[in-house]
């Protein structure tokens, strides 16, 4: 229950960095919106202006799309002891939702991964919080205009996945106590040092592994691997 307690705790967090600046009362004049521009499309006749307004509608329903993945993402974990999950398409789901949101903002994200990478023992929503954390970690580790990798592969047994940065990297001796609870390289008030022992957590609880890899000056790699399952969901 801790754990659980924890892992939570830490979603909200990083909600808190993805929402920062959006309204909570946002989503109630977004749907009055998309009900006024559905009138206005029923009552149109001009075809160009019905195109304006059909333009209109895809943005209003993306937001509304944004605003429904965070109340998600946000969701209490209800048991999933056997859950399984597309690691592709959370990878997918992952780094959209951060650039949507503007999260990489000023930062260049690189992807590479196929599109049918075999399903893990892992619930969607708890690896998606692995990979917002990892990527967020990397984002905060680099400049403006820095680059952002997230990689996956498929071995014989096993998923790999690599979020890697060229940010400022982090101290060996550091390396040591990276996944502790409460040991955090940021500044003050930057981090509660929670986000990696967290996520290693999670993926130790997927029978899978969390490691990292630095170099001074040059960046830093969290590579994450979790076994193959035959099972479907």
């Amino acid at each position: 229950q801790t754990r659980q307690h924890l892992a939570h705790s830490e979603r909200i967090a990083s909600i808190g960095n993805l929402t920062s600046g959006i309204a909570h009362e946002l989503g109630n004049p977004l749907s009055a919106s998309i009900g006024y521009l559905e009138l206005l499309k029923l009552r149109c006749e001009e075809p160009k202006n019905r195109d304006l307004i059909e333009r209109a509608l895809n943005e209003t329903h993306r937001m509304d799309q944004l605003i429904k993945d965070l109340l998600d993402f946000a969701a209490p974990d209800h048991d999933s002891s056997h859950a399984l999950c597309a690691p592709s398409e959370v990878l997918a789901h992952s780094c959209d939702m951060l650039l949507q949101q503007g999260a990489l903002k000023e930062r260049h994200l690189s992807t590479d991964w196929p599109g049918n990478l075999s399903r893990v023992a892992m619930a969607p929503i708890k690896l998606q919080q692995v990979l917002v954390n990892l990527i967020l970690n990397a984002r905060d580790a680099t400049e403006t205009y820095g680059t952002i990798t997230v990689t996956a592969t498929e071995q014989e047994a096993q998923i790999t996945i690599k979020v890697e940065d060229n940010g400022h990297g982090i101290e060996e001796q550091q390396l040591e106590t990276v996944f502790d609870p409460f040991y955090t390289t940021k500044a003050p008030g930057k981090g509660r040092g929670l986000g990696l022992f967290v996520s290693s957590q999670l993926v130790h609880d997927a029978h899978g592994e969390l490691q990292a890899s630095s170099t001074l000056g040059k960046g830093s790699r969290f590579t994450l691997t979790l076994p193959k399952t035959s099972g479907v969901s």
